[in-house]
C-alpha cells in the first residue's frame, strides 16, 4: 500500500478525529511519508469502565506500511513522567512488533486499524493508569520476555527452545521443510503441525521484524535462564512495550 492509497483508504478515520491534520511529505530524492499530527480524541471503554480524554499526538507512516509499524509520540500529557510504558521523547512502546504487524496484515484497513486497534488501546492505558495508577489489561512482561512471551502465546507452548526454533523457521534462519519433524515435540511433521503458525508470520510479517523479534526472544531466552523471570522482567523494565 502507497502512501497516497493509506491517506485516501481511512476517511472515515479523519471524519471520526477530525484533530488530526494530515500531511503527505516528500523529501528530494526520498520516499514519501505520511505525517499526521494533533488532537486525537480517546473515547474507548474496557470492562465497563470508559473513558474520554484528548491526547496531543504525532504519528508518521512510511512508504514501508504496514510492514513498517509507525511510532506515536505522546505530546500533551506527556506520559513519561508517569507512565511505564513510555520514552522519554514521548513514545508509547505500542506493541510487539511481529504482533502489531500481525494485526495491520489482517485488516481490511491497515491505517485505520493501527489508530483503533492499536493506538486507542495503549492510549486507553495511558489514561486508566494516570487516573487510577494500574494497568487496565492482563499485560505480559516488560522488555524482551515480554516479545517471548508473545510468541508463546502465538505457537500455543511453553517450551521456549521450541518456541524459538519455530520463529527461527518463520524468520528464515532455518530451514522451512513440512516433512521435517515440528520442533515442538508432538512427534508430527511440521507440515500437519505448526506450519499454519509458522506461514501466517512468513506471509504477514516482514523478514526484518521476524528477524528483529528473533533477536529479542534469543536473548529473553538467556535473561529466563540466568535471572529467572521476576529478575528478568525487572532488568528490562524499561524496554519493549507489549500490546495489551
Amino acid at each position: 500500500m502507497s502512501i497516497r492509497e493509506a491517506f485516501a483508504s481511512a476517511g472515515s478515520l479523519w471524519e471520526q478525529q477530525p484533530g488530526l491534520l494530515r500531511t503527505i511529505v516528500c523529501a528530494d530524492e526520498q520516499p514519501a511519508v505520511l505525517r499526521v499530527d494533533g488532537v486525537i480524541r480517546l473515547d474507548h471503554e474496557h470492562n465497563e469502565v470508559r473513558l474520554v480524554a484528548d491526547y496531543d499526538v504525532s504519528a508518521t507512516i512510511s512508504e514501508g506500511f504496514p510492514t513498517d509499524v509507525p511510532q506515536l509520540i505522546v505530546r500533551n500529557p506527556d506520559p513519561s513522567g508517569f507512565y511505564p510504558h513510555a520514552y522519554e521523547d514521548g513514545r508509547l512502546c505500542l506493541g510487539v512488533d511481529g504482533e502489531m504487524s500481525l494485526i495491520l496484515a489482517r485488516a481490511d484497513n491497515p491505517l485505520e486499524a493501527f489508530f483503533e486497534e492499536i493506538v486507542m488501546p495503549n492510549l486507553y492505558a495511558v489514561e486508566f493508569f494516570r487516573r487510577y495508577r494500574t494497568m487496565p489489561f492482563d499485560d505480559r512482561s516488560h522488555g524482551e520476555v515480554g516479545v517471548l512471551e508473545f510468541y508463546r502465546e502465538f505457537f500455543n507452548m511453553d517450551r521456549d527452545r521450541a518456541v524459538l526454533e519455530l520463529l527461527r523457521i518463520a524468520a528464515g534462519k532455518e530451514g522451512f521443510r513440512r516433512r521435517n519433524r515440528c520442533p515442538c515435540g508432538s512427534g508430527r511433521q511440521l507440515g500437519s503441525c505448526h506450519a499454519g503458525a509458522v506461514e501466517a508470520l512468513r506471509y504477514n510479517v516482514g523478514k526484518n521484524v521476524l528477524l528483529s523479534d528473533c533477536g529479542i526472544a534469543t536473548s529473553a531466552l538467556g535473561l529466563t535462564k540466568a535471572l529467572g523471570a521476576k529478575d528478568a522482567t525487572r532488568a528490562r523494565l524499561k524496554g519493549h512495550r507489549t500490546h495489551p
